[in-house]
């Protein structure tokens, strides 16, 4: 195993296979993660997965999460997702979980995020103006999290300023 600083994703996965909940249930994103949950996770037990196949949908890790937790509530879930996926829809989903976990009897839905700084994906050739919009999507999200109010929107719909 390669080591890197901070840390090898694929180690990550590696290790994830050693300490994975025997009725866990594992999700992955297309892309370099696909790759790495394919080659490196160990399925045992009666461990679950669910990945897009070769649809090569980008995002499905953190909904397919979700969507194992509502339908086997007492398994915990693991979702293995990129960062550009998490900064499409990633995000958003979090609020998804954090208003219906109570319903959940095994409440440990764990969303692991793998950079990828040297392969910018899908999301990379979105230009700027996409980026722009994550990033308030993001912060939105965040504010949300921590029990504060979204921003008020200036009046037309645009931004006012850089």
């Amino acid at each position: 195993m390669v080591s890197a600083d901070p840390v090898n994703p694929m180690r990550i996965v590696w290790e994830l296979s050693e300490r994975l909940p025997s009725d866990a249930v594992v999700t992955a994103d297309s892309g370099s993660v696909a790759n790495r949950y394919a080659r490196l996770l160990r399925v045992r037990g009666s461990v679950r997965g669910s990945l897009s196949g070769t649809s090569a949908t980008m995002g499905p890790a953190v909904p397919y999460a979700i969507g194992a937790e509502f339908a086997h509530p007492q398994r915990p879930a693991i979702a293995l997702t990129g960062d550009g996926a998490m900064q499409m829809n990633g995000l958003a989903e979090l609020l998804t979980i954090a208003r219906s976990r109570s319903r959940w009897s095994d409440q440990r839905l764990v969303v692991c995020v793998l950079h990828n700084r040297s392969q910018p994906g899908h999301l990379g050739a979105a230009g700027d103006g996409w980026g722009a919009a994550v990033r308030r999507v993001a912060a939105a999200a965040g504010r949300v999290l921590c029990g504060l109010r979204p921003r008020a929107r200036p009046r037309g719909g645009h931004r006012a300023g850089p």
